[in-house]
């Protein structure tokens, strides 16, 4: 299964996880693993490369990972930016992903009181 975990501080989105693979196919015909990769995708180019915002994005051939998380010190602008991609791409989906519920899990985690340093989050 695959597991999507999008991080939020408060109710703003502040990184995405997705990791394992889903199952439902073979790999290269898996149309559950190119979803979630294709939205995933899109939001780093946005964060990235249209809002500048500098996330360090990880990425795990082994065990199928992909994760990152927006530095502390981006402007409200940027962060408002990122905060749009992500949303969309969470509610996206939410909604798509229904019908594949045994092979996918889209979930949010919220981050209360924690510092954000050089995309590491300290409880």
């Amino acid at each position: 299964m695959t597991k999507v975990v999008f991080t939020t501080d408060r109710g703003s989105f502040t990184g995405m996880r997705a990791e394992g693979h889903s199952g439902y196919a073979e790999a290269g015909a898996d149309i559950v693993c190119a979803a979630v990769t294709a939205a995933f995708g899109i939001v780093e180019c946005a964060v990235n490369d249209v809002a500048k915002a500098g996330a360090q994005v990880a990425c795990a051939k082994r065990g199928a990972a992909l994760s990152f998380v927006l530095p502390a010190d981006i402007s409200e602008q940027q962060r408002m930016l990122c905060d749009s991609a992500m949303r969309a791409a969470y509610l996206w989906l939410s909604e798509n992903m229904k019908q594949y519920g045994a092979y996918v899990q889209i979930s949010v985690s919220e981050r209360r009181n924690t510092e954000q340093n050089g995309g590491k989050t300290n409880a």
